[in-house]
């Protein structure tokens, strides 16, 4: 099923423009700090509240720029 799933998600990537702005180019990285915080809540085997309003902090801070922007 993998096989056959990455077919034409291969072909629509091959034929989508990739105009990276500003706003994708953000996501992105906050999305990779939010990734590097749950690796991190995961290694020490906790999901406090700290982690929680760390993420929000970071989902905030992305509309902010949107809104912003």
């Amino acid at each position: 099923m993998s096989f056959q799933a990455s077919i034409p998600v291969t072909i629509g990537l091959l034929f989508t423009p990739w105009n990276l702005d500003s706003f994708a180019l953000t996501a992105a990285s906050l999305a990779l700090v939010g990734g590097i915080l749950a690796y991190v809540a995961i290694g020490r085997r906790e999901f406090g509240p700290g982690f929680a309003v760390a993420w929000f902090g970071l989902f905030a801070a992305f509309m902010v720029y949107v809104g912003v922007g």
